[in-house]
């Protein structure tokens, strides 16, 4: 990519197995839109994981940072769904955010109940761009479950091993 291509890699790209930079390149230069914008991602409050209140609108409309502070030292949970992300070189929607006081969970929806490689890469690539973007100085956790059963599948920390996994293959695209 050149250096001054305003666009971001979208995380879904991530999890391909096989690259084709043509592919990629004209994804690109034919208006490719991630579609999210640059606003600052909000949080809804809520105390509890439940299915049926996806459905209902936040209690509380907060920005992440927000988040991040007001659960500094405290034991409230705040949750945040289809967040928004934008970050310096990639771009995505997160299914779901729990903001705690000593960590934070990155939910990834998976279709499946296996959690296969590319899609915890995917799942690690959002938290790759949570830690850039915010710095929460926070364990995070990547979390894969079954969007029809809300079923956990996958949960694993983030750590180095992870990070330098994602940096390869944003190298790679």
């Amino acid at each position: 990519m050149t250096t001054g291509m305003a666009r971001k890699i979208p995380i879904q790209w991530l999890k391909l197995c096989n690259y084709c930079e043509t592919r990629f390149y004209l994804n690109l230069i034919n208006n490719f839109r991630a579609g999210y914008n640059d606003n600052k991602p909000l949080l809804d409050v809520e105390e509890e994981e439940n299915p049926e209140k996806n459905k209902q609108r936040p209690s509380v409309e907060i920005t992440v940072e927000d988040a991040l502070k007001r659960t500094k030292g405290t034991d409230e949970i705040l949750i945040g769904r289809d967040v928004h992300l934008v970050g310096k070189q990639l771009a995505g929607r997160i299914d779901q955010i729990h903001i705690e006081d000593c960590r934070i969970i990155i939910t990834k929806n998976n279709s499946c109940d296996v959690p296969y490689p590319p899609d915890r890469i995917k799942v690690f690539g959002y938290c790759v761009m949570f830690e850039k973007k915010f710095n929460p100085n926070r364990t995070l956790y990547a979390k894969l479950r079954n969007q029809k059963n809300y079923k956990v599948i996958y949960i694993e920390r983030f750590s180095d091993i992870w990070r330098e996994k994602i940096e390869k293959q944003i190298e790679a695209i």
